[in-house]
């Protein structure tokens, strides 16, 4: 016994004094190819074009890539589940029964991990959107705290909360007639016959029995951790006559399988299990279901986030640190956290991390002029 936690605080030691190690100052084109090999040429040149929109949004684009590079990293042997692609975009607000909670709102890339990888993800993120250095030094300072003390945590500002009814109806009026799905760019149409062969398909799912659907289209969808996966919206009326709009994404393996292998199971099994742990509870419409023996992910379009630039410096910082309490308050269970060396691991990796994807970004830019 006494050898075995020798052996785990040696282990440990060695990971929170390493450094991030890579061969090249940038990531190499062929490696970003790899790690989206599921994607044909022309849907993976159009994510890759689309994420050259910023260095945020290229690293937002390329989760499986960051795993893959991470797998390579000395680890610690802190594990648990992860939200696999936290960043400040991927916290919102999605109704349970008639409770709306601010969460992290997308589960599809999450899994097993080790810890700190999940960590390092979501501080490269916020330094990439933000390009500031105290504002990062003040959340990572603030994960700390939480990790000390669960009193520290920031609650989201009640006045951020907002009705979701009103975002349904907003979304409802953007994107239908109320009965069809209207003309838009973003909106591809479907033959009745595609629109027959996914409503019959829908239609076996238990929890579509109550369901009537009204029309159905394809979704364009380019950039981001999921661009170039296929996408489905469903306008449906349950029995009560209320509308929603359905959508169902494409499911693949999650971007930690590209770190280390994931437990088997079911695409239900996983997503059932993510919710139990990172939620405690489930949506109405949040689930898998199979479509022509491909699995998609159904989950509803009401839900909301908060547009960060029209908040003030003060809001910003208080809002981002409500993201960074979830993250402490859920990574904080696992007790075996040395916070200082956490922090002075995250403090060296953040900057190494941030200059690694910025200049791969800049020279794919200039590659694509």
């Amino acid at each position: 016994m006494k050898q075995a936690l020798f052996l785990f605080f040696i282990c440990t030691n060695l990971w929170a004094q390493s450094a991030l190690e890579f061969k090249d100052d940038k990531i190499s084109p062929s490696l970003l190819r790899s790690t989206y090999a599921h994607l044909n040429t022309e849907d993976f040149n159009l994510k890759l074009s689309g994420s050259l929109e910023s260095s945020l949004l290229f690293f937002r684009s390329f989760v499986n890539t960051y795993y893959t590079e991470m797998s390579q990293q000395k680890k610690s042997s802190l594990k648990g589940t992860c939200f696999g692609d936290a960043h400040p975009e991927n916290f919102g607000f999605i109704l349970f029964g008639d409770k709306t909670r601010f969460v992290f709102n997308d589960l599809d890339d999450s899994g097993q991990c080790s810890l700190e990888f999940d960590l390092l993800r979501y501080f490269v993120a916020a330094s990439l959107a933000f390009n500031d250095q105290q504002l990062s030094d003040l959340l990572l300072n603030h994960l700390l705290e939480v990790f000390e003390n669960e009193g520290k945590r920031v609650a989201i500002d009640p006045g951020l909360i907002p009705s979701l009814s009103k975002k349904n109806k907003k979304i409802l009026e953007k994107y239908t007639t109320q009965t069809t799905f209207k003309a838009l760019p973003e909106l591809l149409s479907l033959s009745p016959q595609e629109k027959q062969t996914l409503g019959r398909e829908v239609m076996k799912d238990p929890l579509f029995e109550r369901v009537t659907i009204l029309d159905a289209v394809k979704a364009k969808r380019e950039t981001g951790g999921s661009g170039g996966l296929d996408r489905y919206w469903l306008l449906i009326k349950d029995a009560n006559t209320a509308l929603d709009i359905l959508e169902l994404k494409e499911l693949v393996s999650p971007g930690l399988s590209y770190l280390q292998p994931q437990p088997v199971q079911t695409p239900g099994q996983r997503i059932q299990m993510l919710k139990q742990d990172l939620w405690g509870e489930t949506p109405r419409f949040y689930h898998p279901i199979k479509i022509q023996n491909t699995d998609y992910l159904v989950r509803s379009r009401t839900k909301d986030d908060v547009n960060l630039e029209k908040l003030t410096k003060r809001e910003l910082q208080q809002y981002l640190k409500a993201q960074v309490s979830l993250l402490a308050l859920h990574h904080g269970k696992n007790k075996n956290i040395e916070v200082i060396k956490m922090g002075q691991w995250l403090k060296r990796s953040i900057p190494l991390l941030h200059q690694r994807f910025e200049t791969t970004y800049q020279y794919l830019l200039k590659q694509k002029k």
